[in-house]
C-alpha cells in the first residue's frame, strides 16, 4: 500500500509575490531558532505564532528597543512588534501558539504549554483572549490542550485533546464559545490519540481534520463535517491522520494534507 505523507516546515517566514519570487518579512526569524505554527491575518495587521524566543541582543531578532518576542508576534506592514506580556516569565499565557482569531473585538490564542516545556500551572490553561490591556480566561474555564480554533456562523470553535470546557461542560475534543457560555457539539469526537489539527468552512458546513475514529458515534476517520446542529462522515474518512485543510474558493474543492495510506 502507498504511504502519502505531506509536510510543510516554516523556518524564515516569507512572503510570495505575484511576480513570483519569495521575499522576507522584514529581517525574517533566521534559519534556525524559529517555528511557524500559524498564521492570521486580522484587519491590516499579520499575526504570527509560533516556538521562538527572540531577544533584541540576538544578530537575527527583528526587534528594536529592547523588545523580546515569545511564542507570538504581529507585522503591520513596516515592522514587527510584539504583543504584551506573552511568555513564560510575564503574568499571562504562555506555549506556542497553534491558533489566533478576531472574535467579539478580541483577540483570542489558542496554544499549548506543554511545548515550551511548562505544565498548564496557570488558569489561561491553552486558551486566552488580550482584551487590550490584559490577558483573561475564555468564561468559567478553558479546554486544556493544543487549541486550534476557527470562527463558524458567529461563534468561535476550538478544537484539542480536551474533555471538558467551562468548568462543567462535557465536550470531546471540541467546543463552542459564543461570547457569554461554552457549548459542546454533540457528543464530539471520539478515539483514541486524540487530536484536532485543522477546521475550514467549506459549502457553509464546518469541516474538522485531525486524528479521530468517530463524530458524533458515527464512524469516520480524520476528517468530518458539522452542519450546525450534528455531524457527519466523509464517505467513511481517510485512514491516518489530517494535518491540513484548505479550500479551493474558485473550483469549489476541499484540499485535504496529511498522512494518509
Amino acid at each position: 500500500m502507498k504511504k502519502l505523507f505531506i509536510v510543510i516546515s516554516i523556518f524564515s517566514l516569507s512572503l510570495y509575490s505575484s511576480a513570483q519570487v519569495w521575499n522576507k518579512v522584514g529581517n525574517g526569524f533566521g534559519e534556525y531558532k524559529a517555528e511557524v505554527h500559524s498564521l492570521k491575518k486580522i484587519g491590516d495587521t499579520l499575526f504570527v505564532g509560533g516556538g521562538f524566543i527572540l531577544f533584541p541582543s540576538d544578530t537575527i531578532s527583528p526587534f528594536p528597543n529592547g523588545f523580546t518576542g515569545r511564542g507570538i508576534i504581529k507585522w503591520n506592514g513596516s515592522q514587527w512588534d510584539t504583543i504584551p506580556r506573552f511568555g513564560p516569565d510575564s503574568s499571562g499565557p504562555y506555549g506556542i501558539p497553534y491558533g489566533v482569531e478576531w472574535f467579539n473585538n478580541e483577540f483570542y490564542v489558542g496554544y499549548n504549554g506543554d511545548d515550551w516545556g511548562f505544565p498548564f500551572v496557570n488558569k489561561l490553561s491553552s486558551l486566552a483572549r488580550w482584551d487590550g490591556t490584559y490577558w483573561q480566561q475564555v468564561g468559567n474555564g478553558n479546554p486544556n490542550g493544543t487549541v486550534e480554533s476557527i470562527i463558524y456562523k458567529g461563534e468561535l470553535f476550538v478544537g484539542g485533546p480536551f474533555g471538558m470546557v467551562g468548568g462543567n461542560v462535557s465536550a470531546n475534543s471540541i467546543a463552542r464559545w459564543n461570547g457569554t457560555t461554552w457549548s459542546n457539539l454533540g457528543s464530539g469526537l471520539g478515539g483514541d490519540f486524540l487530536a484536532v489539527r485543522a477546521m475550514e468552512i467549506y459549502n457553509g458546513d464546518l469541516h474538522v481534520g485531525g486524528h479521530f475514529s468517530n463524530a458524533g458515534g458515527k464512524p469516520t476517520f480524520g476528517i468530518a463535517r458539522w452542519d450546525g446542529s450534528q455531524w457527519h462522515d466523509l464517505d467513511t474518512g481517510l485512514v491516518d491522520d489530517v494535518y491540513s485543510l484548505a479550500v479551493d474558493t474558485i473550483n469549489n474543492f476541499l484540499y485535504v494534507g496529511g498522512q494518509m495510506f
